[in-house]
């Protein structure tokens, strides 16, 4: 019973990795800019 347990941890431990999966990350630029008192533009942009 050891065994299986240790094995089924094993298991998790060497393929939870491999399914995790993530956003890519990619460069942007954001520009926040005060136009009047409290009042900002945001401008966004993605290559």
């Amino acid at each position: 019973m050891k065994f299986a347990v240790r094995f089924s941890w094993l298991l998790v431990g060497l393929l939870g990795p491999v399914m995790a999966v993530a956003h890519d990350a990619r460069p942007n630029y954001v520009q926040i800019t005060e136009t009047v008192d409290n009042t900002f533009s945001v401008n966004w942009k993605v290559p």
